[in-house]
């Protein structure tokens, strides 16, 4: 059994990586959710409902859905985003990244 972490995103590029990923370079998906992302950020309400919509209807995968949307909230809303990882060989360079600390400029 492996152990589960949870990670807290405050960096929005992090943020944005970790949905790149999980919208595996599909441009549809990519479209709606930059869309969906707008349409937080100018709080237009039927835009939104019809955009979420359009996601459930695409992404067939409950869990990931929810993360989607939830991540696209957090990244609008420039909030932090707690995100539970499985410490695993596979997720090792995604937490060995998240850890590393700030680039100074």
């Amino acid at each position: 059994m492996h152990n589960k972490l949870n990670a807290i995103l405050t960096r929005e590029h992090d943020k944005l990586c970790i949905l790149e990923k999980m919208l595996n370079k599909d441009k549809l998906l990519e479209t709606l959710v930059s869309n969906y992302i707008d349409s937080i950020i100018n709080q237009d309400e039927q835009l939104k409902t019809q955009l979420i919509i359009k996601l459930t209807n695409i992404v067939n995968e409950n869990i990931l859905l929810y993360k989607i949307i939830s991540l696209s909230m957090s990244i609008a809303n420039q909030t932090p985003f707690k995100l539970l990882l499985e410490d695993n060989e596979k997720t090792r360079l995604y937490i060995e990244y998240l850890n590393q600390p700030y680039l100074l400029l």
